[in-house]
């Protein structure tokens, strides 16, 4: 069993921290010392027939002792409590960058519902952990050491006794902790299983329920639920148990002391005043050794945490998924580039079973700064194929080609970097307006901000907030109703010119069309010098787009320029005929 974490001390002023604890576990055991002996002095005395109030300056040297000790507790756990928030402030500053700078490819990697609750009860549980353990772990070592030097003077006989009886409970305790630290790893398995599981079961619950599935996932989270209580359920018991054996073993080793000085006292070969201050200290000898087992325990959760957050903390980039590296020198998008989608598919299993193709032998591609339109009917695929264009799903067959190199994964890093996506529903952060138009682009100018403020129509939505561009939206405060919030989405996709790909996925689906006519001359002037994926059933676009692609059945049917398809009959055209009589949107 490891006592002591080894990545502890590479924290910031650990070290020093830990010399401080045990130099303050030395004088806590001189002050137990103390107490022992004054109470010992003065109960002796009495014993032998002296007054209470002859005892005074004994009496004071154990209350003396008696308060020293709680001036120890309160500034160990005042610097205690200091020290783990501020390594707790710098696990999370550090983990949150690190998520941003490694982007997609980071939370692909490790689940987002993992990185959630490690950033918000993983840290807590780490800063715990070093306010039990780090004292715990001095108290270890420097209070039986100098309180067995007091149990030599007092009486060699129980020293020895106590020294013997010392290593017997820590090879228990290895043991224990063993068996503990197992069976806490595979609690700590669970939660991370459970935690992942249900935040993107919750993140896709109208999607669920969309395709039907909805139930089915209930299912799985209880059964991963269940795995969890019964994991922790297997800790808590081994917990006890060692808590339990430990108390055993302390009890055992007090009473053989006890003993052998009843005895010795009946024959006069120890005084009472030793006896008894012997007696005092040995529940103190064996205390530092009980505390550390109870919080090793208690802190186990805390010490698994720590390993995952230096392991997110310590993980590269080179590890995880991204683009080949002639594909990577490409981006930027430039003129010349060739994008290529070879055979994409993509399938679920319904509720009942049944495997539904959503894309199937998808074949096309855009070159250089294109207009691509994506139209069908609705459960054709567009969403699908445009978020997997966006970088936030992988096909599941197929290959997805960038200038003739195969990449692996579309949300690898380095082309999300460069992709802008605008779905239907966009997010809003509960920040301020400004700041959700600047997610993009942190550093915007207020000139730049002034705009696409102006681009996108937004200034009558600031003239009505109460704080104008420093008004908190998102998440329960100031509502915004779908064209607003869609305005937002697009306004900030304006903000940042350095994003060459821009992934639209129905972006106007909550405007009403006058607005939609009013917009789309900036839309269009936002697309100049881009590549651009416009998924859409508002036709009018397609106009205005390069090259259309019709989705149907979850392949293309056919492509070309807006005017060559609807010159024949096809796909295209019967799309244009049932869209303008309404039968489907």
């Amino acid at each position: 069993m490891q006592l002591l974490d080894k990545q502890i001390l590479g924290f910031a002023g650990s070290k020093r921290v830990l010399a401080l604890l045990i130099a303050s576990g030395i004088l806590d055991a001189a002050a137990i010392s103390g107490q022992a002996v004054g109470l010992a002095f003065a109960i002796s005395n009495v014993w032998y027939g002296a007054q209470i109030a002859d005892q005074w300056l004994y009496l004071a040297i154990f209350l003396v002792c008696y308060i020293v000790r709680q001036i120890i507790a309160t500034a160990r756990s005042s610097a205690m409590e200091r020290f783990s928030q501020r390594i707790g402030t710098d696990l999370r500053r550090g983990l949150t960058e690190h998520a941003f700078n490694q982007g997609q490819a980071f939370v692909s990697r490790f689940g987002s519902g993992a990185i959630t609750t490690t950033l918000i009860e993983g840290v807590s549980q780490v800063e715990n952990y070093l306010w039990l353990i780090l004292p715990k772990v001095a108290d270890l070592f420097a209070i039986p050491i100098a309180l067995a030097v007091t149990l030599f003077l007092l009486d060699w006989i129980s020293g020895v006794i106590a020294l013997v009886m010392l290593p017997f409970i820590m090879l228990y305790m290895r043991f224990l902790g063993l068996n503990a630290k197992m069976a806490a790893e595979a609690q700590h398995d669970r939660y991370e299983q459970m935690a992942n599981h249900f935040s993107d079961t919750l993140r896709g619950i109208s999607t669920l329920k969309f395709f039907g599935v909805s139930k089915a996932y209930a299912e799985k989270v209880y059964d991963i639920s269940e795995r969890f209580r019964n994991a922790t359920i297997k800790t808590i018991k081994v917990a006890t148990l060692s808590s339990l054996v430990i108390d055993l073993f302390r009890t055992f080793a007090l009473a053989a002391i006890a003993i052998m000085l009843g005895f010795r006292l009946m024959d006069g070969s120890i005084a009472l005043m030793p006896a008894l201050a012997v007696l005092i200290i040995v529940p103190e000898f064996f205390g530092a050794v009980r505390r550390f087992s109870t919080d090793f325990h208690a802190s186990l959760d805390g010490k698994n945490q720590l390993a995952t957050i230096m392991a997110m903390l310590n993980s590269s980039s080179d590890n995880a998924p991204k683009l080949p590296k002639q594909a990577a020198e490409t981006l930027p998008w430039h003129a010349n580039n060739q994008l290529e989608l070879c055979g994409i598919g993509l399938s679920h299993i319904e509720e009942d079973g049944v495997l539904h193709h959503v894309l199937t032998n998808v074949n096309a591609g855009a070159h250089g700064f294109a207009h691509i339109g994506i139209v069908g009917m609705s459960g054709a695929g567009k969403s699908m194929l445009a978020q997997m264009l966006a970088g936030f799903s992988n096909p599941e067959c197929g290959s997805i080609k960038l200038n003739g190199r195969d990449v692996s994964t579309l949300h690898a890093d380095e082309w999300c970097k460069h992709v802008a996506f605008i779905p239907q529903n966009p997010y809003i952060f509960h920040a301020s307006l400004a700041d959700n138009l600047r997610f993009y682009a942190p550093n915007a100018s207020d000139e730049a901000l002034a705009r696409a403020i102006e681009a996108m129509q937004l200034g009558e939505l600031i003239d009505e907030l109460p704080c104008g561009l420093d008004t908190v939206i998102g998440q329960g405060e100031r509502p915004l109703s779908g064209g607003q919030a869609q305005r937002i989405a697009l306004a900030r996709a304006f903000l940042d010119e350095s994003r060459t790909i821009v992934v639209f996925d129905e972006p106007t689906a909550h405007l009403d069309i006058e607005t939609e006519y009013a917009l789309k001359q900036p839309m269009l002037n936002l697309m100049q010098g881009k590549l651009v994926f416009f998924a859409t059933h508002r036709l009018h676009w397609m106009a205005d787009m390069d090259e259309v692609w019709v989705l149907d059945g979850g392949t293309i049917a056919e492509c070309g320029t807006h005017d060559e398809l609807l010159a024949h009959e096809g796909a295209y055209r019967k799309l244009t005929a049932q869209l303008r009589g309404g039968e489907c949107a």
